[in-house]
């Protein structure tokens, strides 16, 4: 290592001779030494042989511009800065095995791009651009173009080995999955895909999807998920499971449960006191579950008549609209609409049914109405019902509905006509009213009220009791 001032000065021969040795070789070694030239000049070298870096003395001879550092053990060096100013430069790196065959290519494009070019004229077929970390690698783009993260070999077009996260600051997506596929029975797919490399297992876990955030004490708190797990894995007839539970008082609790090896839906599993509603154009609680009540309500969120205790059905309607209709497509007579059942009599006894012709049947032959004296008043004797019993017509007859639908097989029926008891003076037993009530001013239709025309006949009874009481005594004078 040597340093000179490159400057000659007059002197003996044996001097200049010495002087211009030094000189030369302070040149021949880039004037190496662990310290700077005294004596420096524009665009001279120095090897720095403290640190074993390469300086370039800059054009104002006020500084030194550091260009490369070497490794001497391992022969190697690394540049300090690189410049390539070209329209199209590039930084060719060939293998060391003599041949002129790159291996990678580093340039730069008109448009500024940067290109980075892994065995640029394709000799090799597995060729991959690796990024290592630490002496490992970390990174790697395959000759396919796919992408892979901690992935020696990756498999997708990018192939994570790990957890990933997607950062953002604002309210745009985090990630979006778009598909331009112009089929319609193609879409953006989500794809969980659980692979142990062995056969799967009834009870594993396929995925979940979860929702975290942090709670009012700054904890991270999981406020929902989604699980899908295998209910069955036997080939040919698997079953899965799918669950959404939402946290509650602190706790996650079953929302919905689909367990296909059950065959079943459901909602609220495990009894806990969580309400379900089914909204429809202008009724809020159309369809409710009244968890707390353990009742289901159609048409309200209170129960018909405030009876919010005990589990039950309770049906209710605004005014002027039906609260149930129910409907049996049937043209049997005998068909059952609806059956009523108890364990008066013994276990699931039917006790009451009414039939498609209109027949109500029941067990005991008993119909009762309201008739406490604490709920009436105004009570007085009625008048006599002898003439106007005397005036029915009591007929045979079939309906016209039921000839149309079952012709000679349609029933016998005994009652009275509505028209003739109003013929008669007793309008007061029959109700008109439409067909549809929807359609006040459509097509009505007449009922009566048999129940009173039976009392009725009870008071005529007991009218023709008396008169039968009061002639037996007449004869019974007379044949005495």
């Amino acid at each position: 290592m040597s340093q000179n001032d490159f400057n000659l000065a007059n002197q003996g021969f044996p001097s200049m001779r010495s002087d211009l040795n030094d000189a030369l070789q302070a040149l021949a070694s880039n004037s190496a030494g662990a310290t700077a030239p005294t004596v420096t000049y524009a665009n001279q070298w120095w090897y720095d042989s403290s640190s074993n870096a390469l300086y370039f003395r800059n054009e104002d001879n006020d500084g030194w511009i550091e260009f490369v550092k070497f490794d001497q053990a391992n022969d190697t060096w690394n540049l300090k800065d690189v410049l390539v100013k070209s329209g199209t430069a590039t930084i060719t790196m060939e293998d060391s095995g003599g041949t002129d065959d790159a291996t990678a290519k580093i340039r730069s494009t008109i448009d500024g791009s940067l290109v980075l070019s892994a065995d640029p004229d394709g000799l090799s077929a597995t060729t991959a651009m690796r990024f290592d970390v630490d002496g490992l690698e970390a990174m790697r783009i395959n000759s396919s173009g796919w992408l892979g993260i901690a992935k020696t070999d990756p498999q997708y077009k990018l192939d994570v080995d790990g957890t990933g996260r997607f950062l953002k600051s604002n309210n745009t997506s985090n990630l979006i999955l778009e598909t331009i596929d112009t089929d319609s029975d193609s879409g953006p797919v989500l794809e969980l895909f659980r692979n142990p490399g062995e056969a799967g297992v009834t009870l594993d876990y396929l995925g979940q999807i979860q929702f975290s955030g942090l709670n009012s004490a700054s904890e991270n708190t999981r406020w929902a998920e989604i699980i899908s797990r295998i209910a069955d894995a036997s080939d040919g007839t698997e079953d899965g499971r799918f669950a959404l539970n939402v946290i509650k008082d602190g706790v996650l609790v079953g929302v919905l449960n689909a367990n296909m090896s059950n065959g079943e839906v459901v909602i609220n599993e495990n009894n806990n006191d969580i309400d379900f509603r089914v909204e429809s154009d202008g009724k809020t609680h159309m369809l409710f579950v009244d968890g707390g009540n353990n009742q289901v309500k159609i048409g309200a969120g209170t129960a018909a008549g405030g009876q919010e205790a005990g589990g039950y059905l309770s049906v209710s309607s605004p005014s002027g609209e039906r609260a149930m209709d129910i409907d049996r497509a049937t043209t049997t007579g005998s068909g059952s609409i609806a059956n009523f059942y108890s364990n008066v009599g013994g276990t699931d006894t039917l006790v009451c049914n009414i039939e498609a012709s209109g027949d109500l049947e029941n067990a005991n032959n008993r119909y009762t109405g309201f008739s406490d004296a604490r709920l009436k008043q105004d009570i007085v004797d009625a008048n006599s019902q002898w003439d106007d019993i005397k005036a029915l017509q009591v007929r045979k007859y079939r309906f016209i509905n039921h000839v149309e639908q079952m012709g000679d097989d349609a029933s016998v029926q005994l009652g009275v006509i509505a028209q003739e008891l109003e013929a008669s003076g007793m309008n007061g037993l029959v109700k008109t009213k439409p067909i549809d009530e929807n359609d006040p001013d459509g097509p009505d239709r007449k009922s009566v009220a048999y129940s009173v025309l039976y009392m009725k006949a009870v008071k005529a009874l007991q009218e023709a009791m008396e008169r039968i009481e009061a002639l037996e005594t007449r004869v019974a004078a007379l044949e005495s």
